[in-house]
């Protein structure tokens, strides 16, 4: 795995901001604007489910359903925290991010 240049990870940091400022504000619209049609995404800790293929109108409509962060009930804070990224092809960077626990309140 090779690291990636200072603007792409400034580019990275962008998205990753937008993205979770999307969720936090239920932006949906917002959300598939910033998405690239097709995502690999990994929700193992939060749902228990990858999916390798996903079109960005699926997983929006997934994300934004009442049963998951659509909820209007449902609030979230999404702390990024430090972020570290990592070239694994010419087309996927993997982002890992440094949270500090929270922990129940």
């Amino acid at each position: 795995m090779a690291s990636v240049s200072a603007d792409v990870a400034h580019i990275l940091k962008e998205i990753t901001f937008e993205w979770g400022e999307c969720y936090d504000t239920k932006d949906w619209a917002r959300l598939r604007a910033i998405l690239a049609e097709n995502l690999s995404i990994d929700y193992s800790d939060v749902t228990g489910e990858k999916w390798a293929d996903i079109g960005k109108d699926e997983f929006v409509s997934m994300v934004s359903d009442e049963g998951f962060v659509g909820d209007p009930l449902v609030d979230t804070q999404h702390f990024i925290g430090a972020s570290k990224f990592e070239r694994l092809s010419d087309i996927e960077i993997r982002k890992r991010s440094k949270r500090k626990d929270m922990g129940t309140q």
